[in-house]
């Protein structure tokens, strides 16, 4: 796991937090999957959740239907013998229509050892929209379903048009999937598995 750290003006306000707080529930919840995702691979994450657009710079995506938002990040390593200390600044673009807003700085801000932001920002939001909270909760199955098929495909050194053709499914279909905007069958599910190489459990817990 990777350190999450906001970043934080002179004055203490948080650019991230803020853009976080100005969306509704089910696009927070979208955002925080993808932080969360960021938090768990760090540096390793890969499209169509990020990309590296230079100079050590990266934009995190965050799709939900036709609601577009970009958070710009940058690594920083703690000890240089390990890669697991990396901590991640945020930086945040909102699109909306031709209008773009970027929040930018150098500043490094605090230590790179830092509390996860996105773990202490889901568990104040958590206690005070309920609205958010139920949201989160009803997301998981999805994004673990998303995170499989990413996985899946990687571990199998495939492009998501080999596993289009395979499963005789549009190239749109898979990045959907990828993205967490799709709402797979369980044909589909099945599908994939097999273009995998692995077997479909479905289970009650």
């Amino acid at each position: 796991m990777f350190d999450i750290e906001f970043y934080r003006t002179r004055n203490g306000s948080c650019p991230m937090e803020s853009f976080l707080d100005s969306l509704d529930s089910k696009m927070a919840v979208k955002a925080l999957q993808e932080l969360s995702l960021l938090a768990e691979k760090g540096i390793e994450l890969r499209e169509p959740h990020s990309k590296a657009i230079g100079d050590g710079l990266f934009e995190l995506r965050i799709k939900l239907g036709s609601d577009i938002s970009r958070a710009f990040y940058f690594s920083l390593r703690a000890d240089a013998s390990s890669s697991q200390t990396a901590s991640l600044r945020s930086r945040r673009k909102r699109l909306r229509g031709k209008s773009d807003e970027l929040a930018f700085s150098n500043k490094i801000g605090r230590n790179a050892m830092a509390v996860n932001d996105v773990q202490a920002y889901l568990e104040k939001r958590s206690e005070h929209d309920a609205d958010f909270a139920q949201a989160w909760e009803d997301a998981k199955p999805e994004y673990e379903i998303m995170k499989l098929i990413v996985e899946g495909r990687r571990s199998c050194g495939l492009s998501q048009q080999e596993v289009a053709d395979r499963c005789g499914m549009q190239q749109s279909n898979i990045s959907r999937l990828e993205n967490g905007n799709g709402n797979p069958t369980i044909s589909t599910l099945q599908k994939l598995a097999h273009c995998f190489g692995k077997k479909l459990e479905i289970r009650f817990v």
